[in-house]
């Protein structure tokens, strides 16, 4: 993406995820991005394969799957890759494209050169993928108990 505080960075600002960062932190944030877009079908992340970056969507939609399960969907302002920012491990899920989808991708390396050059900045943007990490496991942990009190009710 562009540093500058133009169209792209006014788009960059409505993801959620970043709705703390100010037009300046927006524009050095969109220096280490890189913008993609994809097909219907295309697959994003492939569970089991190297997982060495973030992704944001802009535009589009995707599911996040295990095997043959699907676990959600995700559209707008929707990210994914949290964990490969930090580390190298397999990705857990395939996230394939449901529609046409234009977004970006924050390499480790990138978030690690950001965090470097920038602390202040790589701590804003670190609390914040914290913060969505943690309602993520929240949700999870929610879900995983009503499907053990629903298994309690049919034993």
């Amino acid at each position: 993406m562009p540093s500058s505080s133009g169209p792209r960075c006014r788009l960059l600002g409505r993801v959620p995820l970043f709705r703390d960062l100010d037009a300046a932190e927006l524009a050095l944030l969109a220096r280490y991005l890189h913008e993609f877009r994809c097909a219907p079908g295309a697959v994003l992340t492939q569970q089991g394969a190297p997982g060495d970056d973030f992704v944001g969507l802009i535009e589009g939609r995707v599911r996040v799957s295990t095997d043959a399960t699907s676990l959600r969907d995700l559209g707008p302002g929707a990210h994914f890759g949290e964990l490969a920012l930090v580390s190298p491990a397999p990705r857990s899920t395939t996230v394939t494209a449901l529609e046409s989808c234009f977004g970006f991708r924050l390499s480790r390396a990138d978030y690690l050169d950001l965090c470097h050059r920038r602390p202040y900045l790589g701590q804003k943007i670190s609390a914040a993928v914290l913060a969505a990490m943690a309602a993520m496991i929240r949700d999870l942990t929610e879900r995983i108990s009503g499907a053990e009190r629903t298994l309690r009710g049919k034993a």
